[in-house]
């Protein structure tokens, strides 16, 4: 709201000035960002052993990895032609 007359003004800081302890220097923000960063990449981690592959994953990645190079002889033969 608006502020009265007799309400001190020690909280009134300048704009683009940080009030103290409440803001984090660019340093403890950066380690807690690598920090969240390895977290996720460790849970990733163990997802992907949790899951597991089989022969499903193993024909998946056949039938990918042929339509891929046949993209790649079509762009090459085009190219050629």
């Amino acid at each position: 709201g608006i502020p009265s007359m007799n309400q001190a003004k020690d909280g009134i800081v300048s704009v683009g000035q940080p009030k103290g302890d409440e803001y984090k220097d660019r340093q403890e923000l950066e380690s807690e960002r690598r920090a969240d960063e390895e977290e996720l990449a460790q849970q990733y981690e163990l997802i992907i052993q949790e899951c597991g592959h089989g022969r499903f994953q193993w024909a998946l990645f056949f039938v990918l990895g042929m339509a891929l190079m046949a993209d790649g002889v079509e762009v090459f033969v085009v190219g050629f032609v």
